[in-house]
């Protein structure tokens, strides 16, 4: 089974596979880089779409964020920011696999106001699309490079972001009907493109959500 995320963010997954004998290979396809002075507008409220967006907006903000107000797509990523930045959320997406109901949810929660969305060059930006352009301000404070790598043949393959869907293919290919695994829609969007169908997780999902749909595969006679 692949999955792309790095061991050290799957451990619980790790853990699982080797209880039911799965070799797991867990790599991320990207690395990422600060991008050089980015000017920050200034807003109302700070919409993060990921912990990373977070960090690499605070190496550079010089603004007093206590005369903010912050948001963030989902109770994951406001669990990260609060562990690794002491930042606590005013408002949370309930559905951070779903950002066309969070972008729904947060405009009637905004009311009004501006916000800024911090984004890599890679962004999908499905938050800014669903919201009311004047209301809307981004900045870009860190690039995503793909890193091409091929990827031993696997049974399943669950892929956590589009950028990482792409960095795959580059050196990859997926048959139709294999078990594959789409964290999100916007990751599924990029399989669609590619011709692939996944089985899309959705709300809020996490590694348990993952274990479940590898159950169910195991679990599934072979026809």
């Amino acid at each position: 089974m692949f999955i792309s995320r790095d061991s050290s963010d799957v451990q619980a997954l790790k853990m699982f596979c080797e209880e039911h004998q799965i070799s797991l290979i867990a790599k991320s396809l990207l690395s990422f880089s600060a991008a050089q002075s980015p000017v920050i507008p200034d807003t109302d409220v700070i919409f993060f779409s990921s912990i990373r967006a977070a960090q690499f907006f605070l190496e550079v903000f010089q603004g007093d964020l206590r005369s903010k107000q912050l948001a963030c797509i989902g109770q994951k990523t406001a669990e990260a920011i609060l562990e690794k930045c002491n930042l606590k959320m005013d408002f949370i997406g309930s559905r951070a696999a779903e950002p066309k109901q969070v972008a729904i949810e947060f405009a009637v929660w905004l009311a009004g106001r501006k916000v800024l969305v911090p984004h890599s060059n890679l962004s999908q930006k499905t938050i800014v699309a669903n919201l009311p352009i004047e209301q809307v301000e981004t900045v870009e404070v860190y690039k995503t490079l793909l890193i091409p790598t091929t990827i031993e043949p696997c049974d399943s393959y669950i892929f956590s972001s589009p950028s990482n869907v792409d960095a795959f293919f580059l050196k990859n290919t997926l048959a139709a009907k294999q078990h594959i695994i789409a964290w999100g829609e916007t990751t599924a969007k990029s399989l669609h493109e590619k011709g692939i169908q996944p089985i899309i997780l959705k709300g809020n999902p996490d590694i348990e959500s993952i274990k479940k749909e590898v159950l169910k595969q195991i679990n599934t006679p072979s026809i």
